[in-house]
């Protein structure tokens, strides 16, 4: 991502980042994800999120963990769009 940024200074990180995400998404089959640029880079410590605000991954329970792995694994399959998970509604 680095070799991109210095190619596009103008691109923020947040922009940069998520482009990429969507276009992972396409690249490996997955639905073509509506994307629009726009969003800044916080660098400042008044910009971001005090530290314990977010949840702490730690406090994650084991059944939460063993679902989630469950439907990851039972869903994404051997990559071919037919085994793609696909919420309900899109």
């Amino acid at each position: 991502m680095e070799q991109i940024k210095k190619e596009f200074p103008w691109i923020s990180y947040g922009d940069l980042w998520t482009l990429g995400g969507v276009a992972a998404i396409r690249y490996s089959s997955g639905p073509q994800i509506p994307w629009r640029p726009g969003r800044t880079d916080g660098f400042e410590h008044h910009a971001t999120i005090p530290d314990g605000r977010l949840p702490d991954a730690s406090q994650v329970s084991q059944s939460f963990t063993k679902a989630e792995n469950s439907v990851f694994t039972n869903n994404v399959g051997s990559g071919s769009p037919s085994n793609h998970f696909q919420p309900n509604g899109l």
